[in-house]
């Protein structure tokens, strides 16, 4: 059994920001509603593994810190 292979778009497509923009109307929409593109972009260029890794650290930070307030 073969596993799927990750969505990736080649960095030509993720550099030019404005073509993006244009060519998907929800970034534009997302852009105004004040949504820094830019970060979602530096973060599909990161291997799927390391997307994951940095969730899974940002939900254990968040964890601790409802843990604390709780006490």
């Amino acid at each position: 059994m073969t596993q799927p292979q990750p969505l990736t778009l080649p960095d030509s497509v993720l550099m030019d920001l404005d073509g993006l923009i244009a060519r998907y109307p929800a970034l534009a929409e997302a852009a105004a509603y004040g949504i820094d593109i830019s970060l979602l972009i530096d973060n599909l260029r990161r291997p799927v593994e390391e997307r994951i890794r940095r969730h899974q650290q940002a939900l254990n930070a968040i964890q601790q810190l409802r843990k604390a307030k709780r006490l």
